[in-house]
């Protein structure tokens, strides 16, 4: 399932320019990372100044906090060093 940015962002929308103003400091900023068929990564600068990743695999998507996001790389670096070791 594609993620169509529309959807992510509504800055497009005919809002008065005032009101408009106002949505662009509560929409997250979007980082498409990789996409694949059935995979996507991006991440989200939140309005509180806080970064979000997310990880689509099919229909399952996993939402991380930076810190989180940043152990999971780890964990999943091991699981890389392990698999490529057998």
């Amino acid at each position: 399932m594609e993620l169509d940015k529309s959807d992510i962002s509504r800055l497009n929308y005919d809002y008065p320019v005032w009101e408009k103003n106002m949505n662009q400091d509560q929409e997250p900023k979007i980082n498409m990372i990789v996409e694949q068929d059935d995979y996507l990564l991006y991440s989200a600068y939140e309005p509180d100044g806080e970064t979000t990743y997310h990880l689509q695999i099919n229909n399952v998507t996993l939402h991380f906090f930076n810190e989180e996001w940043l152990e999971t790389l780890d964990f999943l670096s091991e699981v890389v060093k392990h698999s490529v070791q057998r």
